[in-house]
């Protein structure tokens, strides 16, 4: 008889935030899509649920019905690396995982590969592991111990797993029979599966709550009157029929250990085991017709230490000279405080991308090869957060506009378009200069007696906010001294203060 086991992981970013912050746990915490006082909660836990705190509401709102709520953001990113380490423990237990939606009929099913759902043929593993029950108590307990709480449920159908596991939060549903099974999923509210939330709201002036009450109801008129979404859910769950899976392939990852007999301390002899090893990642990979995107070196010490090291270049290549240049690069830099007693070298590869040459182009005066080359080569000595660009934030303060992020690699310069740009730079700690007075503003000296007074300047130009942290009320300026420096000032209400934010180039 054929068994399907449906794997949930409920709430999943608010399982990542309180596995990164532990202490939040028994404290309100919020899941919010933005750190200002205009974010969305998306998610709270139970201790922020007796606060009244609902999903949808403003964080400044939140915070009012509980002063001392934790709040954070996860993520997409985050998301994705922890749904990748899921699928990876996954695959301890079974070899054909299903990421897909319930439904084919459902144009929006590619949403679940990021949803924290995953469907498993558990079909004879009970004789492996000498029950279903000790199967899915395994799997349970082996996702516990990487920071997440499943909800496990076995079926005789791909629709009645996925039921079953979002009608129990957390823990293990096994059904004995295909009676117990249709009885658990028909008493199951419509609240617990994948629809729409008119076409729940339309169901409910109805009075229908339960999957029992809408499989009643007479399918030529669901898909009209309550969407494709309901009518998929009809189809899939009137007679709860077994569907056939389509698992995904599960790609061995791609590792070398490199152990020596005795520790190794050598920059160059290191280098040169590392070719080897080198050598055969690359091969693997064009096996597959994946160039090589980046390599991690995990160095065991003699003294029981980890050192990690990460590489990556402008453009993902299976050039293994090119490799070893960036390795030999960030290996002379390196302090080697114990010989190495094994070099663990894991590789992540993409599929090959050529890019069409472009005939018909103009030339332009930077080589963008070069400086993509000379990128890398700076991650390479100083590590892979080595180049980053500024990008806008939402925010009022100025040294809070903006953040630093990694860039990969640079843009394509525009031809033929000549700017003049004017660099504002700012200070993260602003200069305090003196007590304001507009009488006495031409005698004020910013930086040194060689730039003169303040010839001329404009404002102020208000900005007050924070109201729910720390109150802040400033009056900025733009001021030109006698030799012409452009300096950009504030005036701070509450210190009576001026200080120096920053200045032009």
């Amino acid at each position: 008889m054929e068994r399907l086991a449906c794997v949930n992981i409920p709430y999943l970013a608010l399982q990542v935030l309180l596995r990164d912050n532990p202490d939040w746990r028994d404290v309100p915490t919020l899941v919010i899509d933005k750190d200002t006082p205009q974010g969305i909660v998306l998610q709270y836990n139970k201790a922020a649920s007796g606060f009244a705190i609902r999903a949808g509401m403003r964080f400044s709102t939140a915070r009012s019905l509980c002063a001392h709520v934790n709040a954070g953001i996860v993520s997409p990113q985050m998301l994705e690396k922890t749904i990748t380490h899921f699928h990876a423990d996954l695959f301890e237990f079974c070899p054909e995982i299903d990421l897909g939606s319930y439904s084919a009929l459902i144009p929006a099913g590619q949403d679940f590969r990021f949803s924290g759902t995953a469907w498993l043929r558990v079909t004879g593993l009970d004789q492996l592991f000498g029950s279903y029950e000790n199967w899915a108590q395994k799997c349970y307990d082996h996702l516990k111990i990487s920071g997440l709480t499943p909800s496990i449920a076995i079926s005789f159908s791909r629709f009645g797993a996925y039921v079953l596991s979002k009608r129990v939060k957390t823990g293990i549903t096994i059904p004995k029979s295909r009676e117990e099974s249709r009885k658990l999923i028909y008493d199951s509210t419509m609240e617990e599966v994948e629809l729409d939330a008119k076409a729940r709201k339309k169901l409910a002036s109805l009075g229908i709550y339960k999957i029992g009450d809408f499989l009643r109801l007479p399918p030529d008129s669901i898909q009209k009157r309550f969407g494709l979404e309901a009518y998929a859910l009809w189809r899939e769950s009137s007679d709860l029929r077994t569907q056939i899976l389509n698992p995904i392939r599960y790609e061995k990852p791609l590792e070398e250990n490199i152990n020596f007999e005795e520790a190794e301390q050598d920059a160059t002899r290191l280098l040169f085991s590392l070719k080897a090893s080198l050598h055969r990642l690359c091969l693997r990979l064009r096996i597959r017709s994946y160039d090589l995107k980046k390599i991690t070196l995990i160095f065991l010490k003699e003294n029981g230490e980890k050192d990690k090291e990460i590489y990556k270049p402008a453009t993902p290549s299976n050039d293994e000279s090119r490799w070893i240049a960036l390795i030999r690069l960030r290996l002379d830099r390196m302090t080697l405080n114990s010989p190495i007693l094994e070099i663990k070298m894991m590789g992540e590869g993409i599929p090959y991308f050529r890019e069409q040459t472009n005939l018909l182009h103009d030339i332009a005066k930077r080589d963008s090869h070069t400086t993509q080359h000379a990128l890398e080569e700076l991650r390479a000595v100083f590590g892979p957060s080595a180049v980053k660009k500024a990008v806008i934030e939402e925010e009022h303060l100025p040294h809070r506009r903006y953040r630093f992020v990694d860039i990969e690699t640079l843009p394509r310069p525009k031809i033929g378009v000549k700017t003049s740009i004017m660099c504002r730079r700012i200070c993260d700690d602003a200069d305090p200069l003196s007590h304001f007075d507009s009488k006495m503003v031409s005698y004020l000296t910013i930086k040194s007696l060689e730039e003169g007074g303040i010839k001329k300047y404009s404002g102020p130009f208000s900005i007050s906010g924070a109201w729910w942290e720390a109150w802040y009320y400033r009056d900025y300026y733009f001021a030109q001294t006698e030799r012409g420096d452009l300096y950009w000032l504030y005036f701070d209400q509450r210190s009576r203060q001026l200080y120096c934010q920053g200045f032009f180039e």
